[in-house]
């Protein structure tokens, strides 16, 4: 309603602000704002991520005309925000050349905030995070040579600050991010690498706890170290020390699920939950622990099926109801393998193992194309077939027919 209420609002108020810099500044923020309510996908929000990106659109068609009529860095700082958070979102949804584009173009604007004698730490700051979100976006796409040099002019620009001012939170915020980021671009990356991934990661969460020993209550502080602590598992998990990722995903649940309880629309929390169980299962299973392994898989699949129907776009959303379904998939035939339980027992298994692995054939063969998540959905796929390739074809669906053959 405060959305429905507020667009109906600006809409009014923009046709009267064509004339009034400072109106147009003040409309393009309240836009940002209500992209964010609507579909931030780092941060709380609606799951309406098509409305986000048309909302930061317009910020940043206001902050565009601002910044060529009355250039200064406050404009400049502003463009490059608005082209940030838009990238960001359009890189989520694989848009890649306009989110490259968009990149390019802050990396532009902060160039002429550095260029600048009089800089502050502000402009830094605004220029090292263009520089960010330009490499960020190179190494997921498996550039990594190009991209990393960005991303290590950002660090050395953000550390600059924070050692100029080491009380400055939002600094070491900042330091926390980049190396969260230089993570991901090894982790996420097409040729994944765990090994240099987590030691970035351990930075950034030695930073956030930091954080959070001086601001405890700081909920954006306590989201950062679950998400930290959760791509860490999942580093974990793909070198083989389950044990170590098992504590970090249960760290991190504990956060996400405290989240949810408190406000049921926020369907961050509700992605994030489903993102930890399946991680915290895969540690599981990874021990041998298949019931509870099967516990955590099957609440993921719960929380999605009684979540309210939403179209998000961004394609690692999108590829959560596979991963759930292929996890199952892989859960149900280690079961089906126990030869401690009764043959209808294991029946029953390999037709639930037969089942999930069909619906994570049809919820993720449509994004292996997908240029970020396809080589992760092929991969999953590959483990849904073999694990269910070895199952007697006797506990397959009536039709005789393997369903991931077609």
């Amino acid at each position: 309603l405060l959305v429905e209420n507020s667009m109906k609002y600006l809409g009014a108020l923009e046709r009267d602000a064509q004339d009034s810099p400072e109106l147009q500044r003040d409309l393009a923020l309240a836009y940002e704002r209500l992209g964010d309510v609507q579909g931030d996908w780092i941060g709380a929000n609606l799951g309406d991520t098509q409305g986000a990106v048309d909302n930061y659109r317009r910020s940043l068609q206001m902050r565009r005309a601002i910044a060529a009529r009355h250039p200064s860095n406050e404009a400049r700082r502003d463009l490059v925000r608005s082209c940030v958070m838009l990238s960001e979102m359009l890189i989520g949804q694989s848009i890649v050349q306009e989110a490259l584009n968009l990149s390019r173009e802050a990396v532009a604007a902060g160039d002429e905030l550095l260029k600048d004698a009089r800089a502050s730490a502000e402009d830094r700051r605004y220029a090292a995070t263009a520089y960010m979100t330009l490499g960020w976006e190179q190494g997921l796409l498996g550039d990594i040579e190009r991209g990393m040099p960005s991303m290590t002019k950002a660090q050395a620009l953000f550390e600059q600050i924070a050692a100029a001012n080491p009380r400055d939170v939002t600094a070491r915020r900042s330091l926390m991010l980049i190396a969260a980021r230089i993570g991901d671009v090894y982790l996420d990356n097409i040729d994944p690498q765990p090994t240099k991934a987590l030691p970035f990661y351990e930075q950034a969460l030695q930073v956030v706890q930091s954080l959070l020993s001086q601001h405890p209550e700081n909920v954006e502080f306590q989201r950062a170290r679950a998400f930290v602590l959760t791509t860490m598992g999942e580093a974990q998990n793909s070198l083989g020390h389950a044990r170590e990722a098992l504590a970090n995903h249960e760290r991190a649940l504990e956060t996400v699920e405290r989240f949810r309880a408190v406000d049921e629309a926020d369907r961050l929390a509700q992605v994030a939950t489903v993102f930890v169980l399946n991680g915290r299962g895969r540690s599981r299973f990874m021990l041998g622990e298949h019931e509870p392994a099967l516990s955590d898989f099957s609440r993921a699949e719960d929380i999605l099926r009684k979540a309210p129907p939403q179209s998000s776009e961004v394609a690692e959303i999108q590829l959560l109801p596979g991963l759930t379904y292929a996890n199952l998939a892989l859960v149900e035939s280690a079961l089906a393998r126990r030869t401690s339980i009764t043959a209808r027992q294991r029946g029953e298994h390999s037709r639930q193992a037969h089942a999930w692995a069909h619906r994570a054939h049809a919820a993720l063969q449509p994004l292996t194309r997908d240029v970020l998540e396809g080589p992760r959905a092929r991969r999953l796929l590959a483990e849904a077939r073999t694990a269910v390739a070895s199952l007697d074809s006797s506990a397959a669906p009536a039709t005789g027919i393997s369903p991931l053959s077609r």
